[in-house]
């Protein structure tokens, strides 16, 4: 019974008010955060596919700002987390979670993300804007516990 009591006393005695505090809170709670390089992360929906071909085979077909995590997303479609720095997005992360089984093998399988034709697009939060261009090629990805994260140039 102690063990029992104790462990639920354990986040009072930490400092922890409730189970709403930062100490308890996950990336899905944070859709734009400051980073210490005076960078942002936007939390973005992805679609792949090309747009010419109505978002259909390998590249990136959309971004659309303001996304949410509220779990595995279905299509061709993805959670990510965008970071940018200076006007330009430096790093995509594909959210793990956000993605079903078909996406994952479909455009995941491999270390690199084929891109089959040039992107670009603007993104606007918080007033700034935020500029993505990406030309057809294929991109190293390193998988991490969160997803897959494509470090970027500004490209």
């Amino acid at each position: 019974m102690k063990p029992i009591i104790l462990g639920l006393l354990l986040p009072l005695l930490c400092g922890v008010s409730s189970w709403d505090s930062p100490a308890f809170s996950t990336a899905k709670d944070l859709p734009v955060q400051a980073k210490k390089d005076n960078g942002v992360v936007i939390r973005v929906e992805v679609e792949f596919g090309r747009k010419s071909r109505g978002c259909t085979n390998l590249g990136i077909c959309r971004i659309d700002s303001g996304a949410s995590l509220q779990g595995e997303l279905e299509g061709n479609r993805a959670v990510a987390d965008l970071t940018a720095e200076n006007g330009h997005i430096t790093n995509i992360m594909f959210i793990h979670s956000s993605l079903n089984f078909g996406t994952i093998k479909y455009f995941f399988s491999g270390d690199r993300f084929v891109v089959g034709e040039n992107f670009s697009t603007v993104i606007t939060h918080a007033g700034k804007q935020y500029s993505v261009t990406i030309k057809a090629g294929k991109y190293k990805l390193e998988k991490t516990p969160l997803g897959w994260s494509w470090g970027m140039s500004q490209t």
